[in-house]
């Protein structure tokens, strides 16, 4: 028996399954599988390639487990097979370089927010283990470097990234988490706004009670002597909504290395 997916946005969470049941669930591209016996789970995952899916997130269709050739699966083997798959979601184990379409100048002494919106990454673990299963991104993102040379710089991602000044503009979908960037420029020339990248692995994932996801805001001010100062704020922006905090930050940043760790931020 097939347990299928009434409808998008109910991925999130704790699924039962009962003994020779299977479960199918597509978030942004990404394809999950899972089956339950009574001592052993397979679950399989496939990235699906589908712009349409991607940008529409089509609900799951019904199907027993029968991943394609390709997907990635595996066996875990138990006693007494756990009753219960959970999907949970987090931010990406990397920062996201965030490139507007149109490059961007923030003009001396302006303050202006911009609404970043990146794909969401998926959690797939059984609870009351400790051994997290598989950690994935609902949309594939490209590697990239980012920095002022190949020796000061980190590795990043890059891909179906978008930023907006108007939160109205931006094109949401349930696997999307935005971040609201506030730029002070107090400088006496144009910042140039080019690429930024975006520290999601310090930042918190907060959700809507409607179901949208958010993170922590990141503040980032170029003083009159040109330096870039870069903070966390220890809650998200007034956009005048209520947030239940959903995930901590994948790497806690120590207050004595918080400029470090900020300081690859505008490119």
């Amino acid at each position: 028996m097939f347990a299928e997916q009434s409808s998008v946005g109910e991925f999130w969470g704790e699924h039962a399954l009962d003994v020779n049941q299977s479960g199918f669930w597509q978030i942004g591209a990404l394809k999950l599988w899972a089956k339950r016996e009574d001592q052993q789970w397979h679950v399989a995952y496939h990235m699906d390639g589908n712009a349409e899916a991607v940008s529409r997130g089509v609900p799951a269709s019904s199907s027993e487990f029968s991943p394609p050739e390709d997907a990635e699966t595996l066996r875990l083997v138990y006693g007494r097979s756990p009753e219960v798959i959970r999907l949970s979601a987090a931010l990406a184990d990397r920062p996201v370089v965030v490139r507007p379409e149109t490059p961007l100048r923030l003009m001396p002494r302006e303050q202006i927010r911009l609404y970043v919106c990146t794909p969401l990454w998926v959690r797939v673990e059984f609870p009351g283990s400790s051994c997290e299963v598989w950690n994935l991104p609902a949309v594939r993102l490209s590697d990239t470097w980012f920095g002022q040379s190949t020796r000061m710089g980190e590795l990043c991602y890059e891909g179906r990234v978008v930023a907006e000044l108007n939160p109205d503009q931006l094109k949401r979908s349930p696997f999307d988490a935005v971040t609201v960037v506030m730029v002070d420029n107090r400088d006496s020339k144009p910042l140039a706004l080019d690429r930024i990248s975006l520290p999601l692995p310090h930042l918190a994932l907060l959700r809507e009670p409607s179901g949208w996801f958010w993170t922590q805001a990141v503040h980032v001010k170029r003083a009159k002597d040109g330096g870039i100062d870069v903070r966390l704020n220890g809650k998200l922006a007034d956009i005048g909504r209520r947030l239940e905090p959903i995930a901590e930050p994948r790497k806690k940043i120590e207050r004595s290395s918080a400029r470090r760790a900020l300081s690859v931020i505008m490119g």
